[in-house]
């Protein structure tokens, strides 16, 4: 698969995955604060398969050092922007407000 193949699936993916955090608030009635709970939740799972994709690298590194690459820098651009909006999404359960619920 090309890198800009699998870049821009990400990317419509972390789109989606945004307007869905939009959408979910008037279409359920939840809460924006039980909203942003739910999508923290999810970050930090997702964190969690970013982690085990960085560990298997080393691995991959002897069967295909050029997939071994490109999964390393997924991984990376996924860790930090998970690490981002998790932030974004603590701050706001910290202290909601409208500026804080658009950070996200």
């Amino acid at each position: 698969m090309k890198k800009t193949t699998f870049a821009n699936k990400c990317l419509i993916h972390s789109l989606l995955l945004c307007f869905v955090l939009v959408s979910i608030v008037p279409m359920t009635g939840c809460s924006a604060t039980v909203v942003v709970q739910g999508a923290v939740n999810s970050f930090q799972v997702a964190q969690g398969f970013v982690g085990t994709a960085k560990a298997l690298v080393p691995e991959l590194q002897t069967i295909n050092p050029e997939l071994a690459a490109e999964v390393r820098e997924y991984a990376d651009f996924a860790s930090a922007n998970l690490t981002n909006l998790i932030t974004a999404g603590n701050a706001y359960l910290a202290a909601p407000s409208g500026d804080k619920y658009q950070n996200i």
